[in-house]
């Protein structure tokens, strides 16, 4: 009888172990599923959920994408001067842009400042047809207080006296800025401005001179 309740014991023990056991085994699974968010037997051979759809992820935009026109600023450097000889009643006006140097003689000229403003109005001119773009801006480098001056404002006899300037000015439909630079700068360190200004002074002044021999041996030879 002992024996027999030693066996009923030892079985109940067993079994007792075996459903702990179990219920330890399916607490375990419960805690992973609840902690990985995903069952095991859902789970392919390559890791990845048959469950599982990709959704795309969506990054809201607030502002509406359009096409951006972006606009450059360029910066056109011209570079002006006059010579004039009184006694003649004679001038050389020319300008600078880009390396490049223009000039023009002109008669019956009245004083020294309107030699300058035909320098300017010849710059100008050219940059009528140059400058395209409103945005852009045109440095106008001059060593004359009359072109610095009808590039600010008007006196009330200008409109008579420089006409052509005023219509040029007017048909320059950019920014016009005139910048005073000095008119014999020392060549030891001269600024590149300086140095381009320079260019156009020598070229009118030398033009000049050549006028007046030519005129002086025309007159000798009368």
């Amino acid at each position: 009888m002992m024996l027999f309740d030693l066996k009923f014991w030892i079985i109940l023990a067993v079994v007792f172990s075996i459903t702990l056991v179990i219920i330890l085994y399916r607490i375990y699974r419960c805690c992973y599923r609840v902690r990985n968010g995903s069952d095991d037997d859902e789970q392919l051979l390559d890791g990845s959920s048959e469950n599982v759809i990709q959704v795309p992820i969506i990054t809201e935009v607030n502002e509406r994408l359009q096409p951006q026109v972006v606009e450059y600023q360029t910066i056109h450097k011209y570079y002006s001067d006059g010579s004039y000889d009184a006694r003649l009643k004679f001038g050389v006006a020319g300008y600078s842009y880009e390396n490049r140097i223009n000039t023009k003689k002109y008669y019956d000229v009245r004083n020294c400042a309107e030699c300058e403003v035909l320098a300017a109005t010849m710059a100008l001119k050219h940059a009528k047809n140059k400058i395209q773009n409103t945005q852009d801006i045109m440095l106008l480098f001059t060593d004359n207080s009359k072109v610095e001056q009808l590039f600010s404002y008007l006196k009330e006899y200008d409109q008579n006296d420089y006409p052509e300037f005023i219509k040029a000015y007017k048909q320059v439909k950019c920014k016009k800025i005139a910048v005073h630079i000095a008119g014999h700068s020392d060549p030891v360190g001269r600024t590149i401005d300086e140095e381009h200004f320079a260019k156009v002074d020598e070229r009118v002044n030398g033009e000049l001179r050549l006028y007046k021999r030519r005129h002086s041996r025309r007159s000798l030879s009368v």
